[in-house]
């Protein structure tokens, strides 16, 4: 399968300010393929605080991050890709 989808899912859930990895996926073992993915692309990096490992991502990431939430906006902004988007939605089962 192809990873833009997965990437661009994982992004969008850790968003600008990042997020703990108990808050990315209460699943620990998807949480860490999701890890594994975005740093593999050099989209994220990790810090330790305390027990937790923080997901925060990097200066690529954020890029990525801005065309997503300018994707977003233009879909959104349009009714007629809103209802193509709301589809596909409900046909890969993924909530938005």
């Amino acid at each position: 399968m192809d990873e833009l989808p997965k990437i661009v899912f994982w992004l969008s859930r850790i968003g600008r300010e990042g997020k703990t990895l108990s808050q990315i996926s209460p699943n620990s073992r998807k949480a860490h393929e999701a890890l594994s993915l975005l740093a593999r692309h050099g989209l994220v990096r990790t810090r330790r605080l305390g027990r937790a490992t923080y997901v925060v991502p990097t200066e690529k990431g954020l890029r990525a991050i801005a065309i997503i939430e300018q994707l977003r906006e233009e879909v959104y902004g349009n009714p007629w890709l809103h209802v193509i988007a709301e589809k596909a939605r409900r046909r890969i089962g993924v909530e938005g």
